[in-house]
């Protein structure tokens, strides 16, 4: 039985490295041409445009990973593309080099896509990149939805974690985007006056719950919050409910942008 189970076991490993290592995929990969190098970015799907922003030393091979990319594409046209430092795209290994340039990098897709407007769903660094780019072009953003993340103060947390190192920070890429990405950070006026839908789902269990949605509690009530009982911040993503959930919040935010004030709700799911 032990045997069995060791060889199930290894069998499951060997399947893992060959899909993180050759990254199968049923979409294709293009390659958008910026000054200094290329973004990596992937589209499918008909409908409103749906861009998806993966999260601090990962990929946009995470989306097709847990099913997000494919299942979206049934109802949207959904893009997702490695953010600078990241996947497949250029990797500058100088901090000056990132920063703003990650929302202007997204600036550059929408624009070669011909998309004036689309909802942004980001995990974690992704959620930084697309409530920052809310807040300097509200007039197309329709909505954002960040996961594993609310709002990050630029304060005394925020210095102290971008001004370490990060354990995961495993190439000279990640080493030189990390301490850029406070750039990112929305400023207590900017999540005042945000007035983008937006929408935070986040796991009871994740780092960033107190550091993230306390804080945009107390500064924006208004804005819905969906905690998910019991997930942390990376295994959220494959949460059973999370397609769902972030449809339903898109809807909501639709409904929204024909409304005049922005619905507010704490939602808990069990997982």
């Amino acid at each position: 039985m032990f045997k069995l189970i060791a060889i199930a076991t290894t069998l499951l490993i060997i399947c893992f490295l060959v899909v993180v290592i050759f990254r199968p995929s049923f979409f294709e990969k293009r390659q958008l041409q910026i000054e200094g190098g290329n973004i990596a970015y992937k589209v499918a799907g008909e409908g409103e445009a749906v861009v998806l922003l993966h999260g601090f030393a990962s990929m946009d091979y995470l989306w097709e990973l847990t099913g997000l990319f494919g299942r979206l594409a049934d109802d949207y046209r959904v893009v997702s593309y490695d953010a600078r430092g990241h996947g497949d795209s250029l990797k500058p290994d100088n901090s000056d080099s990132y920063g703003m340039y990650m929302v202007s990098d997204l600036v550059a897709l929408l624009d070669q896509l011909g998309i004036e407007k689309a909802y942004f769903v980001g995990h974690s660094m992704g959620g930084l990149t697309a409530l920052k780019f809310a807040s300097m072009y509200p007039e197309r953003a329709l909505g954002v939805v960040s996961l594993g993340i609310g709002w990050l103060p630029d304060g005394p947390f925020a210095k102290q974690l971008f001004g370490s190192p990060y354990k995961v920070a495993y190439t000279n890429a990640l080493k030189a985007s990390f301490p850029a990405l406070i750039e990112l950070l929305v400023t207590d006026e900017e999540i005042e006056a945000l007035r983008v839908p937006y929408t935070a789902i986040i796991g009871t269990e994740d780092r960033n719950y107190e550091s993230t949605i306390i804080p945009l509690r107390e500064v924006r009530p208004d804005i819905t919050i969906i905690e998910v009982e019991g997930r942390g911040h990376t295994n959220l993503l494959w949460w059973s409910g999370i397609t769902d959930a972030i449809e339903s919040a898109i809807n909501a935010e639709n409904n929204h942008n024909n409304q005049s004030d922005q619905p507010s709700a704490c939602l808990l799911y069990t997982s």
